[in-house]
């Protein structure tokens, strides 16, 4: 009967076993060490109801019950144990910003120390009362409470298990109580793999819907054809650099750039020949706005914008010469020769001190006015305010 039993714990074992591999090893060691983190930080925080439990049971046990002297210390020692882990607790969760090197250690060595204090009780319910209660309430709490690996839970439950199955066999106590015990400790293994199962598959879809709703994100503020920033991009970074420029109180600048005759050039050439011009200028200005925090904004069609943070005016107006020489150097077969036999853009530039109380809104329209004042002096040149400043 025992080796039927043995044989039935070890298929039980190999099925845990499949049921927690959960896929581990096709992820990337990136989303390995993020489950990970997760996990410590479920078990620490699931620590919290447990010694709050364990200590409201042991004071009415010490206070109320009048326990025998042969539990007492073990009471003792238990309420010790969850006030002093409620406090460490309490400070990895609410004070400090905790490692999961050291979450990992706490959840770990409450569950050595507690499955310890618990082996008291176990031998002294087989001696005195012929019962296993105490042993199953430490496997039930073990495979239902923290969200340990195979090789965690099988290490908590087979070192108790092998401690009392030496009880039983040295004082002679009935061998049925090992056969029970071996069930037990299967069936929770079991159970504590599927939870852990279902809690890495839980994760699994959270992180693919948290990528996937970034790459809608990005997509969304992404123009297809250039992969740079749309409007709706152009708005959300705004959002967040301009509050900080107005802190600051830094020079923020406008060039607004639109290509020159394109409708021409759409109209020689086609459309497929005008998206692949428009991909090359933008390429172009990738080239040449390099900082971190500049933004290029495919604005519509032809149009293009260049956001560029602490440079003045001067400055500015380098940058938007520097993008006009490159792109005509690029020489791009134009649509008509109208302004030039290559391809040109023209650019209207504006530059602020940002205050409080200030708007991009302003800004955006005297730029717009400087690139409607190149457009109207004939083109491929840059427009600071209404006077032609570079050609």
């Amino acid at each position: 009967m025992i080796f039927d039993t043995l044989k039935l714990m070890g298929s039980i074992s190999a099925e845990c076993f499949r049921a927690s591999s959960c896929d581990t090893k096709t992820w990337e060691q990136k989303d390995r060490e993020l489950l990970e983190d997760e996990i410590a930080y479920h078990n620490v925080k699931r620590l919290v109801p447990l010694l709050l439990g364990i200590s409201a049971v042991e004071i009415n046990n010490l206070l109320f019950t009048r326990p025998q002297p042969e539990y007492f210390y073990n009471y003792s020692l238990l309420l010790m144990m969850a006030i002093t882990y409620i406090f460490v607790v309490k400070r990895l969760l609410f004070v400090d910003k905790p490692s999961s090197k050291s979450m990992r250690a706490i959840y770990k060595s409450f569950w050595i120390l507690y499955s310890i204090a618990t082996l008291g009780f176990s031998v002294q319910d087989l001696f005195i009362r012929a019962s296993l209660n105490n042993y199953i309430m430490l496997i039930f709490l073990a495979a239902t409470l923290p969200i340990l690996n195979i090789s965690e839970m099988s290490f908590l439950v087979i070192t108790h298990t092998s401690a009392l199955v030496v009880v039983i066999v040295k004082y002679g106590l009935p061998g049925y109580h090992i056969q029970q015990m071996i069930l037990f400790c299967c069936c929770t293994v079991l159970v504590s793999q599927f939870l852990r199962n279902i809690f890495c598959h839980s994760f699994i879809v959270k992180k693919q819907m948290e990528r996937l709703n970034e790459k809608l994100e990005t997509l969304s503020e992404t123009d297809a054809l250039t992969e740079l920033l749309n409007r709706r991009g152009l708005n959300k970074r705004i959002e967040i650099i301009w509050p900080q420029c107005v802190r600051n109180r830094e020079y923020i600048s406008v060039i607004m750039a639109d290509v020159d005759l394109f409708k021409m050039y759409n109209d020689r050439f086609g459309h497929e020949m005008g998206d692949r011009c428009l991909k090359k200028i933008a390429d172009c200005m990738k080239q040449n706005v390099k900082r971190a925090t500049d933004i290029i904004v495919r604005y519509g069609g032809e149009e293009f914008m260049i956001i560029t943070l602490d440079q003045n005016e001067k400055d500015a107006l380098i940058l938007a010469e520097k993008v006009r020489a490159a792109i005509e150097n690029m020489r791009i077969k134009s649509g008509s020769d109208t302004v030039s036999e290559y391809v040109t853009v023209s650019l209207g530039v504006a530059t602020l001190m940002t205050e409080p109380g200030d708007n991009f809104a302003p800004l955006y329209i005297e730029a717009d006015k400087a690139l409607y004042q190149a457009k109207a002096n004939g083109g491929n040149c840059v427009v600071l305010g209404e006077k032609v400043l570079m050609n």
